[in-house]
């Protein structure tokens, strides 16, 4: 690593730019080359009290290892671990920023679909049982199995948003409080809910991310890298997907809002927001067949692939919109919200958004078997002007 600094370590410097809710980040620079250093502590950055495995940058090395291998341009190359200091050192991505930043500034990001859906498909594909053999692929199930970060994911996801708990907030408790109340008392959603959560603790379809939202990708007008892979595990393929797009979806109510209050000038911006959740499933499900159809080596569905592919996607349709629908209510009502919604100053429009968010999340999760196709939810989002 010296080597890749240059010159001497007084040349050298260290910027703390971690912003998320977990760990710590450095940007360690020197006159030839930089990295970044990421180490955890046994706490969350957010929670002091709340404690938490520093063995989850292991899990992100390794899961960083896995997806590189299909997908080596959508992530951040590897260059070092220490497993008692807990810390990871990997590439650092210059220029890139955080997605999330850039889509609050109303950046339009031409390669950003094509990207993200390349990313999706090649990682969930190739750890799946359409790929691989049963034993192989429980072997690598085994590095990932006491990943402890998903009972976080359990909780704060699937439990606390639905019911009363100290670690939920939001906004505005008079422009909020029938909503939320609606919500934490439908029986029907919270059973939707629940088999949503069984199948996020039993479903293990391929090693996802667990935790893909637009603060966990960064970019550039040319270049995409998914990072923060700590909550990596076996799981379903639709939570990785929905996570995206709720994030997408989540920042596309923030503007709309902006929007409707002669806040922002850019009224397009929605426009592109709303194509981009559309780009990306429909670019996906395209990369995702093809390699089914070509590199398909695995035992799952050997007898029929047509109707195989049909049924399978249309699963994870269902699952997708589903998990879309609850990571949104989470980041409405739960612990950590996006910075997308905190950052408009009106608490007024911003509690506005959010009873918007929270009404669309939930036909999301009651609807989600019956909602055909990605133009009916376009059509839910120009209604909820």
């Amino acid at each position: 690593m010296s080597v890749q600094l240059g010159g001497i370590k007084e040349n050298w410097s260290a910027q703390e730019v971690g912003d998320g809710n977990i760990n710590y980040v450095w940007i360690i620079k020197g006159p030839s080359g930089a990295f970044v250093l990421k180490q955890a502590a046994d706490f969350i950055r957010i929670v002091p009290t709340w404690r938490l495995t520093k063995k989850r940058v292991w899990w992100e090395r390794r899961s960083f290892l896995e997806y590189f291998k299909y997908c080596p341009s959508r992530v951040p190359k590897q260059i070092f671990f220490n497993e008692q200091y807990s810390l990871n050192v990997m590439e650092y991505c210059h220029p890139h920023i955080i997605l999330r930043k850039g889509l609050i500034s109303g950046n339009i990001y031409p390669k950003l679909a094509e990207h993200v859906s390349e990313y999706l498909a090649q990682t969930l594909f190739h750890t799946s049982d359409l790929y691989l053999k049963s034993e192989e692929k429980r072997k690598l199930m085994m590095d990932f199995v006491d990943n402890s970060l998903i009972h976080l994911t359990e909780s704060v996801i699937f439990h606390e948003p639905y019911i009363t708990h100290q670690n939920n907030h939001w906004t505005n408790e008079q422009i909020l409080h029938d909503e939320i109340s609606s919500i934490q008392s439908d029986a029907f959603l919270k059973f939707e809910v629940s088999q949503l959560k069984e199948k996020f603790m039993n479903f293990t379809q391929a090693l996802i991310h667990g935790d893909l939202h637009t603060g966990s990708i960064m970019v550039t007008n040319e270049d995409t890298k998914i990072i923060d892979t700590e909550f990596a595990f076996f799981g379903p393929m639709g939570f990785d997907i929905g996570a995206y797009l709720a994030n997408l979806w989540l920042s596309y109510f923030s503007h709309q809002g902006l929007i409707k209050h002669g806040k922002e000038e850019n009224t397009q911006y929605t426009k592109w927001l709303e194509d981009q959740a559309i780009q990306t499933w429909d670019s996906f499900v395209l990369k995702f067949v093809k390699l089914w159809e070509e590199e398909k080596k695995g035992e799952m569905y050997s007898f029929d692939t047509g109707l195989a592919q049909t049924k399978f996607i249309e699963n994870l349709w269902q699952d997708t919109v589903g998990y879309a629908g609850c990571k949104m209510i989470r980041r409405i009502i739960g612990i950590a919200h996006v910075e997308d919604l905190e950052s408009i100053k009106d608490t007024q429009i911003r509690a506005d958004c959010e009873v918007k968010i929270l009404k669309f999340a939930k036909h999301l999760i009651l609807n989600r078997r019956t909602i055909p196709h990605m133009n009916y939810i376009s059509s839910l989002l120009s209604t909820s002007m």
